[in-house]
C-alpha cells in the first residue's frame, strides 16, 4: 500500500508539512471497523470454536513482497494450507509467492507482479483473470483434480439487492467455518477497514468468522502496516462490493477448496 508523498517536494511550505504530519501520526492506526487480533476482543471466539481455518493458515502467514503481490501472497498461504496434509518427504519445499508466481502464474501476471507494467493496463490483476491462474494452480498442485471445481470466483450479481449479497456472503461464511478444507480469498478496498484513505484495492484471505458477534478475521498480506484484524461482516461485504475493488468492476470473492 502506497503511503504519503513528502509534502515538501510538493508544496515547499515547511510550516504545512509540520502540520501535516503532525496530524497524521495523530491518526489511530485502524479506522471504526478494523480490531487488531492482539486486542483479544474475540477471545471468546478461541475458546468455543475450533477455528479450523485459522489453525491451519496460521503457520503459512505470509507478507506480500511487494505492493502488487497481495493476490500471489493470499493463494500462497491457502494453497500452503490445503497441502498440509500431503506426505511430504524432506526434498518437498513449501510453496513462496514468488514460486508459485514463477510456476503458475501467467507471462503478463508475472511481469505484472516484478515488473514495470502498470497492474491495471495490463488487467493481470482483474478477478477474472486471477480465477484462471488460481483455477490452474489447484489442479497442478493436486488439491483438486479439475481446477474449476478447486478455484471459483463468486461475483456479485449485479441485479441483485444489498440484502441479497449479505445473505450470500453470510452463508459462504458459515459453511467456510465448518472445516480447513477450503478457504475464502475477498478482493476488497483495503481503506474500507483499516481507514486509511490510501488504502485501495487489495486481496487477503479470511481466517476465521465469528458468528456470534458477525465478525470476520483478516489475514492481511500486507504486513509492513498492518497484523492480522477483526472486521464487522457488514462492512467486510461493503468493501468487497465497491466498484473500486477491481479494475474491470467485477466484484466478489474466491472460493478455493480441495477435493480428492
Amino acid at each position: 500500500m502506497k503511503k504519503m508523498p513528502h509534502l515538501a517536494t510538493v508544496l515547499g511550505c515547511w510550516s504545512f508539512l509540520v502540520f501535516s504530519v503532525n496530524a497524521a501520526l495523530a491518526e489511530p492506526k485502524y479506522g471504526k471497523d478494523a480490531d487488531p487480533l492482539w486486542k483479544k476482543t474475540h477471545s471468546q471466539y478461541f475458546k468455543n470454536n475450533e477455528a479450523p481455518d485459522f489453525w491451519a493458515l496460521v503457520g503459512y502467514y505470509l507478507p506480500q513482497v511487494n505492493g502488487r503481490a497481495c493476490s500471489a501472497t493470499s493463494f500462497t498461504m491457502v494453497a500452503n494450507a490445503l497441502r498440509r496434509a500431503n506426505p511430504y518427504t524432506r526434498e518437498d519445499a513449501i510453496l513462496t509467492v514468488e514460486s508459485f508466481a514463477r510456476k503458475y502464474g501467467t507471462e503478463d501476471y508475472i511481469e505484472a507482479l516484478f515488473g514495470k507494467i502498470p497492474p491495471i493496463a495490463s488487467g493481470a490483476f482483474a478477478n477474472k483473470n486471477l480465477e484462471k491462474i488460481f483455477q490452474s494452480a489447484v489442479e497442478k498442485l493436486g488439491i483438486a483434480k479439475l481446477g474449476a471445481e478447486g478455484a471459483k470466483f463468486i461475483q456479485l450479481d449485479a441485479q441483485k439487492e444489498k440484502v441479497d449479497w449479505a445473505k450470500q456472503f453470510h452463508e459462504a461464511l458459515v459453511a467456510n467455518e465448518k472445516s480447513a478444507d477450503d478457504f475464502i480469498i475477498i478482493n476488497f478496498l483495503q481503506g474500507r477497514l483499516t481507514g486509511d484513505p490510501e488504502g485501495g484495492a487489495h486481496v487477503a484471505v479470511i481466517a476465521a468468522y465469528d458468528a456470534k458477534k458477525k465478525s470476520v478475521l483478516v489475514f492481511d498480506p500486507d504486513r509492513e502496516y498492518y497484523e492480522p484484524y477483526w472486521s464487522p461482516e457488514e462492512a467486510v461485504l461493503d468493501a468487497i462490493a465497491d466498484p473500486k475493488a477491481d479494475s474491470k468492476g467485477q466484484v466478489g470473492w474466491f472460493h478455493i477448496k480441495s477435493i480428492k
